[in-house]
């Protein structure tokens, strides 16, 4: 597609923007996702580095429905929904 687009006489800014762009963007967008949503479950990150309970995450938000003791479901499921939402669309 290349040398027949060279063949053709177009440059390279035509080439890269009408061939070469076009091609790569499902694997673009997969990175994109695949990187949002490691983004965006990372517990262990944030739980190293954020000290004030204001500023924690909603996946460490998530861990503290989950007690030693017992664990409070039916607000763990709710909020699980809730955090997975963004994901799916």
């Amino acid at each position: 597609m290349v040398e027949a687009a060279v063949l053709d006489g177009a440059g390279h800014l035509q080439i890269w923007w009408h061939i070469m762009l076009p091609l790569t963007k499902p694997a673009l967008i997969t990175v994109a996702i695949f990187s949002f949503n490691g983004a965006w479950n990372d517990l262990l990150g944030p739980l190293l580095y954020i000290n004030d309970k204001s500023k924690y995450t909603l996946q460490i938000g998530l861990q503290t429905f989950k007690g030693t003791v017992q664990t409070q479901w039916h607000y763990l499921m709710a909020m699980s929904v809730t955090v997975l939402l963004p994901i799916i669309l």
